[in-house]
């Protein structure tokens, strides 16, 4: 499989706007991730689980570096700290409630969960507000650590 082909397009998906296609910041996150996923598979193993994943990317300084040069400059980090994401999988357990505590291990499981209760159907940000800010952060951080990563 040709990851850079696939991740190319999915990225230009995540960048389409509203209008051009009826585009929502949900269907913008999700375009994304699949291709922030793909390159996680090719980075670090195709057989690996999404959980696995995650791990890998909370160890690999590349992005971590990306992180801390973009961390200072980047409101939208500080935005993300006002908020806990539950775990909707153990949605009565407080203590698998995400949080960005600036660090990069924090973003990551961070972004994991939101991605988790979208891809689980966990989250409807149509209908509450906090759903829909919590996913509008998660797209405009992840995109510009991502681009800038791959060097777009």
């Amino acid at each position: 499989m040709d990851y850079n082909i696939f991740i190319e397009e999915w990225i230009k998906r995540s960048d389409r706007k509203e209008g051009e296609d009826f585009i929502d910041i949900g269907d913008k996150f999700i375009s994304l991730w699949i291709a922030f996923n793909a390159w996680l598979k090719s980075k670090f193993g195709e057989n690996k689980s999404d959980h696995d994943l995650r791990n890998e990317l909370i160890n690999f300084s590349p992005m971590e570096d990306i992180f801390n040069e973009l961390k200072n400059n980047n409101k939208e980090l500080d935005q993300f700290k006002n908020y806990r994401i539950k775990d909707m999988k153990f949605i009565e357990d407080e203590s698998r409630m995400k949080y960005y505590d600036s660090t990069f291990k924090s973003l990551v499981e961070s972004l994991y969960a939101i991605r988790c209760n979208l891809f689980h159907g966990r989250k409807n940000y149509n209908d509450n507000q906090t759903d829909k800010e919590l996913v509008e952060l998660a797209y405009k951080i992840l995109s510009p650590l991502f681009k800038k990563y791959l060097n777009l």
